[in-house]
């Protein structure tokens, strides 16, 4: 028992170096390899719907889609991953994947994949995949110390934003070779290592306090965080800016890509390029967001960059 807290303590204390931690290394290495995967499903997503259906209203629900389970479960995915094992969440969120991949994956493979199917699953993927990214949040803290969080959120954010970079041109150019079917595979792939990686990892005792699913607490917090988002009026108004603006940017992107697709003819890898460049530019301007922060304020800034935009 003592040589086990001491293993723990060491592992868990350890403020010298995050490379040191080989739960938060499985943690980290496997969604990064996930992230890499999914980009080919990502890219391969409008091009099917394009393909299937030849209509921007297909591709801009299906863009909608994505949003859906932040808007409809937000509240209740974050109330069920505050009061229940963060590990078993991230398990469950990556298996819901997995199997909603599983099931594309044999429908594009059996020629008898429907638009219909593409929005039941994708609605299936996208909130497990809410699922995961919240319940990957709430659990660095008992993978790491204190002192290690700042550095371990660094890594992620650069990891991903690298990622998000290469990803889509590399997606692209992979697509030029291989089918649909298979880029889900390899997607699918991904996905079975980060479950993998995260059913080898560990959390000590007393880090992972679960508050239980008792019905009527886990109601009573589930409309108290509904209260609190009608009720603060600020906070209700950045909800409803960003649940619009996400609106009017997948309705833009799904005519851009239809654009692309249909009036240009460009293939898979320019396409892939098109979304390396759409990450490039939002990087750029989260580097300069801060600088003009002080410069204006942020109402000046929304109105300038919608104007501009349109």
């Amino acid at each position: 028992m003592e040589s086990r807290l001491i293993k723990e303590n060491n592992i868990h204390n350890n403020t010298l170096s995050l490379w040191k931690n080989r739960f938060f290394l499985k943690l980290w290495i496997g969604d990064i390899i996930s992230l890499f995967t999914f980009h080919i499903f990502t890219l391969s997503l409008p091009i099917m719907i394009y393909e299937m259906t030849k209509s921007t209203f297909a591709m801009s629900a299906m863009r909608a889609i994505e949003f859906l389970p932040s808007l409809l479960l937000g509240v209740v995915i974050g109330t069920l991953v505050d009061r229940y094992n963060r590990k078993k969440m991230l398990i469950s969120g990556v298996a819901i994947q997995i199997i909603s991949l599983g099931l594309m994956f044999l429908f594009l493979l059996n020629e008898n994949l429907s638009i219909w199917h593409l929005y039941r699953l994708g609605f299936l993927l996208f909130s497990s995949g809410y699922v995961f990214g919240t319940a990957y949040t709430t659990i660095l803290p008992l993978l790491i110390s204190k002192e290690q969080l700042t550095s371990a959120n660094a890594k992620i954010s650069f990891s991903t934003t690298f990622v998000n970079m290469i990803g889509p041109a590399i997606a692209g150019f992979l697509l030029l070779s291989i089918s649909f079917s298979q880029g889900v595979l390899i997607t699918l792939g991904g996905l079975v290592i980060l479950l993998l990686f995260i059913i080898r990892i560990e959390i000590p005792e007393g880090r992972n306090r679960v508050k239980g699913l008792e019905t009527s607490k886990f109601i009573e917090e589930i409309l108290e965080g509904w209260k609190q988002l009608i009720g603060t009026k600020t906070l209700m108004a950045a909800t409803l800016m960003v649940l619009f603006g996400n609106i009017a940017a997948a309705s833009s992107g799904a005519v851009l890509i239809f654009y692309a697709l249909d009036n240009l003819n460009i293939g898979s890898n320019r396409l892939g390029l098109v979304f390396t460049g759409i990450t490039i530019g939002a990087f750029i301007a989260a580097l300069f967001a801060k600088k003009t922060k002080d410069k204006m304020n942020r109402g000046s800034q929304f109105f300038k960059i919608t104007y501009y935009c349109n």
